[in-house]
């Protein structure tokens, strides 16, 4: 899964464990979640208007045997990747600390890490376990430490089953190469990815579009060192920088492409204008926006409105393509964040069936407080 100075090393009782939770992760989202959606079919859904949203799904079927069902296996499932992968990143935390070190002094590593002093993580980053994941994105037990990026990176790796691939960058391999082949003639310069975490899809473009500065950012500091020495174990051109979405340090039209990917959905909803604003700020004209998430559907539904002249808005599965001009950048992008808010239920029941294919996204796992 990674290159050998973070490879985690599990023990045969924790391979165990962890084959375990993976085929339990792997029959929840393929059988149970077919068998909710069935559910929903013959039960619920000819009580709701035809064009329903996913906030009057949930209500409809929260008190439902089968959601309840559904719901309590997603967290337990989510908890149990966490009890497998921990043990085994504390017993390695010093050897990943080391990795991290040597391979940031090492001139010859291609992979560039800023972090900022005194750097404000915000509050739905350091006040939440996102994704139940104790100590959240940030949780640091030391200097120079990449703990929380190991956690990501394994957890990632036992909860898609496989799906992802063997580099976890199946999502940005797909979106990467499907937009080199739909816009031959585009050849990015610089490509922007916001919320990079470990940086998986990150080096996808690099490897996809070969010639561009590729950069990622993301505020969490544990994450961006492991996604830096994961780049640099692969002879990996990257930069990563820890910086907000919200607020971007880089100038107006300065980026060809503006990527996304699994983002958005762990950005409050009253924050994602403020996102998707500075997204558009830095492009430069003829550029392009991009976000895979579940969160497509909110822009869909009024969330990002452009206008005429702004060019075409194009959907694939969860991208959003905005193609820019200069007479466009100011007065045709609209942002309704009330629209947002009311779309930001997260519960609609789907089919994540097998055969889906990678751009899917089931329900995310309740936010819980840290302990």
């Amino acid at each position: 899964m990674t290159a050998s100075p973070l490879k985690l090393r599990l023990t045969l009782a924790e391979r165990a464990r962890a084959g375990f939770v993976s085929t339990l992760r792997k029959q929840i989202f393929d059988g149970l979640a077919s068998s909710l959606r069935a559910d929903y079919q013959r039960n619920v859904a000819s009580r709701l208007a035809p064009q329903v949203d996913a906030e009057s799904v949930r209500h409809a079927m929260r008190h439902r045997d089968s959601f309840k069902f559904y719901s309590s296996l997603r967290v337990t499932s989510q908890d149990l990747l966490y009890q497998v992968v921990r043990p085994a990143i504390e017993r390695q935390r010093a050897d990943f600390a080391t990795a991290v070190r040597d391979l940031a002094s090492d001139p010859r590593a291609p992979a560039t890490l800023v972090l900022k002093e005194g750097f404000k993580v915000p509050r739905s980053v350091s006040a939440l376990d996102i994704h139940l994941m104790p100590g959240s994105y940030v949780e640091e037990y030391g200097e120079d430490d990449p703990t929380m990026g190991a956690v990501y990176e394994n957890r990632l790796a036992l909860s898609t089953f496989g799906v992802f691939g063997p580099e976890l960058d199946d999502i940005g391999q797909s979106i990467a190469r499907f937009i080199a082949l739909k816009y031959p003639k585009f050849r990015p310069r610089r490509i922007l990815d916001l919320g990079c975490t470990a940086g998986h899809n990150t080096a996808a473009w690099r490897q996809v579009f070969g010639k561009a500065e590729v950069i990622g950012i993301d505020v969490a500091a544990p994450c961006l060192r492991y996604a830096a020495a994961r780049a640099a174990a692969r002879g990996l051109e990257l930069r990563f920088e820890q910086m907000n979405a919200e607020s971007l340090d880089y100038p107006d039209a300065s980026f060809d492409l503006v990527i996304s990917s699994m983002f958005l959905h762990e950005v409050p909803p009253r924050a994602i204008p403020r996102v998707l604003r500075e997204a558009h700020r830095v492009l430069r004209p003829g550029g392009l926006m991009l976000h895979m998430d579940p969160c497509a559907a909110l822009v869909r539904r009024g969330a990002v409105r452009d206008g005429p002249r702004a060019g075409r808005v194009e959907w694939l599965a969860a991208e959003l393509h905005a193609r820019t001009s200069k007479k466009s950048r100011d007065r045709n992008w609209r942002l309704d964040s009330r629209a947002i808010r009311r779309s930001s239920a997260r519960n609609a029941v789907r089919d994540h069936g097998p055969r889906r294919g990678l751009l899917h996204n089931a329900n995310k796992e309740p936010q819980r407080r840290c302990r």
